[in-house]
């Protein structure tokens, strides 16, 4: 297969269903010849700051000299964003390569029941991180946990469970003790467990009790040791246990988020992994994370700042909003907004139309976006909104409408803001 051809066959796999279950990804794994049971992993599952937390870990890890590997979903701008090794995307010679024996095996194998597109990718990059003898795997999950392709591994070294809060409630329950048992899935017997300090107190003792019942040892941040000394723009500094760090992702969640990264890697060193002082604190303050409150263009005389966040549930966008209301205090703001057909619009929306000068409704192209007539109609009554489906006319109109003084925020899916972080560069001077 060329490239092109096995994206393509990557993304004609996504028509074979959503029936879950980890029986495909086991049978492709073992015609691999079980290249995820080589690997030592940390594997971070939650529903709001699981790729910032990974990214976080994964810097750390890369600093104190580890081969780390990476797996995130879902891609921003290219698609081997999904598989790196030492923050390098997978060669796309390598993807052609291995989507094309994936495929031979699942022909050879006769599955009647074909893996889906996510149990595929899964499959690629961890038989790439072997191949790479990568010394530490940082996975994240694609969706809940117990049954999601990534919870293949049977011996993770570190679990860390980020923020519990509702988000694909079809699939995973409509209870926050629903959706945090199906987060808990990754937790196994004897590994080490991390929970995110600001957890919810619901999903906080599903947490517990899943790590009492597996013999886990369980950590979590303990913010009465955490002082915040700067919060802007380009970041944040605090010290947590009297050791002083910096974290260039913006907003008090991804100080959160940090503390999460930071008691994983304490918790790996417990397990024996060489992670000096000096590599946490600069592999967390170079730690990078793209879509999540990115500043994509700096303020000039004669432009806005420009930013894209990914929050597409209610917990994220009421977050994105505090950093608004904190960061972006005084700035005319024209917001731009796409979101799926699976998630509460209806609550995401009017929190941040009320903070924005003007709104405007986009969908994306591929999955199974909200129609942007119906987003738009979910703003409050007094709102100046416009409903432009096509993203890069969307991000256009609102370069036009802002004021040099002011900001564009791009926000909701993923699958919408790369293709408006694209716009915006395009319209750089």
């Amino acid at each position: 297969m060329t490239y092109p051809q096995a994206i393509d066959y990557i993304n004609r796999a996504a028509r074979f269903g959503d029936k879950p279950g980890l029986s495909r990804v086991r049978a492709l794994l073992s015609a691999f010849g079980d290249p995820h049971k080589q690997l030592k992993v940390v594997h971070v599952a939650g529903t709001n700051g699981k790729g910032s937390t990974c990214a976080m870990i994964e810097s750390i890890l890369r600093a104190a000299g580890y081969k780390v590997g990476l797996f995130i979903s879902p891609y921003l701008e290219d698609y081997r964003e999904r598989i790196q090794v030492g923050r390098k995307l997978i060669p796309r010679e390598d993807l052609a390569r291995l989507i094309s024996v994936a495929a031979e095996l699942i022909d050879r194998l006769d599955m009647s029941d074909r893996p889906r597109k996510f149990e595929i990718e899964t499959a690629v990059a961890l038989q790439y991180f072997a191949e790479q003898k990568c010394g530490v795997v940082v996975l994240e999950v694609g969706l809940g946990g117990r049954l999601d392709a990534t919870n293949i591994i049977e011996n993770p070294e570190v679990c860390a469970i980020t923020s519990v809060s509702y988000d694909h409630t079809r699939i995973l329950g409509d209870s926050i003790e629903s959706i945090a048992r199906e987060k808990c899935g990754i937790l196994k017997a004897g590994c080490d467990a991390v929970s995110c300090a600001a957890q919810h107190p619901d999903a906080q003792k599903v947490i517990e009790r899943t790590a009492a019942e597996l013999g886990c040892r369980l950590s979590v941040p303990d913010e009465r040791l955490l002082y915040v000394q700067s919060m802007g723009l380009g970041g944040s500094s605090f010290l947590y246990r009297r050791k002083s760090y910096s974290v260039s992702l913006i907003g008090p969640h991804q100080i959160q988020n940090a503390l999460t990264a930071l008691d994983a890697v304490f918790a790996l060193r417990r397990r024996g992994f060489s992670i000096p002082e000096i590599a946490v604190a600069s592999g967390l303050s170079s730690a990078r994370w793209n879509g999540r409150l990115e500043i994509v263009r700096q303020a000039t005389d004669s432009s806005p700042l420009c930013l894209i966040d990914g929050a597409h549930n209610s917990d994220a966008v009421s977050v994105l909003c505090g950093v608004i209301d904190s960061l972006l205090r005084g700035k005319k703001l024209v917001t731009v907004m796409a979101m799926g057909e699976d998630k509460r619009y209806d609550l995401c929306v009017p929190m941040l139309a009320k903070r924005s000068a003007r709104f405007i409704a986009t969908e994306f192209k591929d999955l199974h976006p909200l129609p942007a007539e119906t987003l738009a109609a979910a703003c409050p009554t007094g709102t100046e909104y416009e409903v432009i489906p096509d993203v890069n006319g969307a991000v256009n109109r609102a370069l036009e409408l802002a004021d040099p003084d002011g900001a564009v925020l791009a926000c909701g899916s993923l699958y919408m803001i790369g293709d408006a972080k694209k716009a915006m560069l395009r319209e750089s001077p």
